[in-house]
């Protein structure tokens, strides 16, 4: 996928053998013979070096990519269901692939964006079906992907990356693997559960901040001001940095990970209501921009 190419690819750069796992027998067959099947730069002649020199190879069979290797990377994608909650099916589905190939000392990495509390209460007991101990037999890490599509290999190699692990000891190999592709800095939190809600948090901060803006920018609207003029001008106050406004949010993430806090927090009874909130006024700007439009038209 858009994550998981580029994440082979740099660590068979690094000099790893790295197999590939992917359901779709096509992307199979595109990735073997050196041709991306992503748009991504400096993805394609990455690609063709690390497959001519047999650092990195795709197979459909993900059981045998698990038997053979003893480092397991799992990202895949997540998206919400029609009722706006977590639809986890392929993260528990490469779990149990996993599980059937998992092996004393093997380290398991998750880099999927999840609801918090996933790893030790969904992964973690598939992955002990295996008949091993997380800690006694094997490790368990988090550490999210932070990547932008269009400049995915420069943020890859170059952010910082944020570990959490159910024991220090699989933070340190963590650490050690994820320091031979970038040279950001590692930053190591308390457990599993803090770095799955890091990610969580940086998302919805950036979505939460251009719901202000947009929920602003509707306001100057019906006084008669230019939005971006006083947004300019309140951002030279050294404590203000106001976003610009538009037409809600974009990208996979950002419209998907506040709504992972969201079930997280309302299934323990908190309400999360900015949150839930600034969701509301970014999934509404497309349709008020559309008016708009339609307005500007009439006009």
């Amino acid at each position: 996928g858009h994550i998981g190419l580029p994440t082979a690819a740099l660590f068979a750069k690094a000099g790893f053998k790295v197999i590939g796992v992917d359901i779709n027998p096509d992307i199979v067959n595109s990735i073997n013979q050196g041709i991306s099947p992503i748009i991504e730069p400096g993805l394609d002649e990455l690609l063709v070096e690390v497959v001519k020199k047999g650092k990195l190879k795709a197979t459909d069979d993900g059981e045998y990519a698990a038997r053979k290797a003893n480092i397991m990377i799992i990202v895949v994608p997540t998206p919400l269901g029609a009722d706006k909650s977590s639809d986890l099916s392929a993260v528990i589905s490469a779990s149990r692939t996993i599980s059937k190939g998992l092996k004393r000392g093997d380290l398991v990495i998750v880099e999927s964006t999840v609801p918090p509390t996933t790893c030790e209460k969904i992964i973690l007991p598939i992955l002990e079906e295996s008949g091993l101990k997380v800690s006694e037999d094997f490790g368990l890490v988090y550490t999210p992907e932070r990547a932008l599509p269009n400049n995915t290999l420069y943020e890859m190699t170059n952010n910082a990356r944020v570990i959490g692990s159910i024991d220090e000891e699989s933070a340190e190999r963590a650490a050690a693997l994820y320091d031979k592709i970038t040279r950001g800095e590692i930053v190591k939190v308390k457990d599993i559960v803090t770095a799955e809600m890091v990610k969580l948090m940086e998302n919805t901060y950036r979505d939460t901040n251009i719901a202000l803006a947009n929920e602003l920018a509707i306001i100057c609207e019906s006084l008669g001001i230019d939005a971006i003029d006083a947004i300019k001008a309140a951002n030279y106050h050294p404590r203000v940095n106001l976003h610009i406004p538009g037409p809600g949010v974009g990208g996979h993430c950002l419209s998907i990970d506040p709504y992972f806090i969201v079930e997280m927090a309302e299934a323990r009874g908190v309400p999360a209501r900015l949150i839930r909130t600034a969701r509301q006024i970014n999934e509404e700007m497309p349709y008020h921009v559309l008016q708009l439009i339609k307005d500007a038209l009439n006009d």
